[in-house]
């Protein structure tokens, strides 16, 4: 009887296995996921925003919903075609829909990802260019080395030049002569960076009165994003 006991609790501790995985994922709701929700704006459409907190309010209120939903509607529907009638297959079927919105989690995080920070690494600094003219900005940063990049940026964009070594730089500017003829008068200017250690220097190229002028900004840019998932300037 013993032995006979001991091979129906094994089968019974089968239906058992996945549990301490899926509830290991489960609470994942309250921490992870709602880490992701706070890099996301929340909106949903026109009925307005979602709170990453408020997500948790949801669950119990879904409970109530949807358990006579499929006790009434889904299970009886699916008993006409001879599915879903076991309580096992019900079983089965959640877990299968639970693991599928993991996947999605995980997916999703994925794509956010490519647009986390980038914050520069201890001996590295990133110079961040915001172009504020209406053309196209030839730039060349040099140092006591020589040329270290040369780029054009398109009007109006901005662009991130990322790990370099902090330091001294020397930012030349050029505008071409085709583009606000009737405006610029001085196409070309130079300003001294100070590239700090695993810092983001701001460096605004615009325009003071008839001539192109580079300004450093004195503060840092912040690459996290606030509270509504936009990025800091």
């Amino acid at each position: 009887q013993l032995v006979e006991d001991v091979k129906c609790v094994l089968r019974v501790l089968v239906l058992y296995l996945p549990l301490p995985v899926w509830w290991a994922l489960f609470d994942q709701t309250g921490s992870r996921w709602t880490f992701q929700a706070t890099r996301m704006n929340g909106v949903v459409g026109n009925a307005g925003t979602i709170k990453p907190d408020q997500m948790q309010v949801i669950n119990p209120l879904l409970i109530l919903f949807l358990l006579p939903l499929f006790d009434k509607i889904i299970y009886p529907a699916f008993a006409k075609c001879n599915m879903l009638v076991k309580p096992l297959q019900r079983m089965t079927a959640g877990g299968i829909l639970t693991a599928s919105s993991f996947f999605i989690s995980g997916f999703l995080e994925l794509e956010m990802m490519k647009t986390y920070a980038k914050i520069p690494a201890v001996g590295f600094s990133d110079l961040h260019f915001m172009n504020n003219i209406p053309c196209h900005v030839s730039i060349q940063l040099t140092n006591g080395t020589g040329l270290i990049h040369e780029e054009t940026i398109n009007d109006l964009e901005n662009m991130v030049l990322r790990d370099l070594e902090p330091g001294k730089y020397s930012l030349d500017m050029e505008v071409s002569s085709t583009c606000l003829p009737a405006i610029l008068t001085k196409r070309t200017a130079q300003v001294e960076i100070m590239a700090h250690d695993k810092e983001v220097t701001p460096v605004f190229l615009g325009v003071d009165g008839g001539a192109v002028f580079p300004t450093v900004l004195d503060v840092h840019d912040d690459p996290e994003k606030d509270d509504g998932a936009n990025g800091r300037l």
